[in-house]
């Protein structure tokens, strides 16, 4: 998957930039259909990643990335159906 670039947006400007490589594991059987939802899987990533990352900066000075890593999976599952994420 392509290095997704996340806005960090505050009124109403984008202040920063966040660079977040993503990195899926599937079967061969299963490659080509999640090739094609590519496009709407990083759209929902990219999507929700602009809200909950600078609310987890606001906290904190890293990012957990085990609870990234579930809520990437859920947020893929929401996009584009169960049974692709494990």
């Amino acid at each position: 998957m392509e290095v997704l670039v996340v806005p960090i947006i505050q009124n109403d400007r984008v202040i920063s930039t966040i660079q977040i490589e993503i990195q899926l594991e599937t079967t061969q059987s299963r490659e080509q259909g999640l090739n094609k939802q590519m496009p709407k899987l990083t759209d929902a990533f990219v999507t929700d990643l602009r809200s909950y990352i600078p609310r987890v900066l606001r906290d904190r000075s890293d990012v957990d990335t085990e609870g990234l890593k579930k809520r990437l999976a859920i947020i893929g599952e929401r996009a584009i159906g169960k049974g692709i994420f494990d």
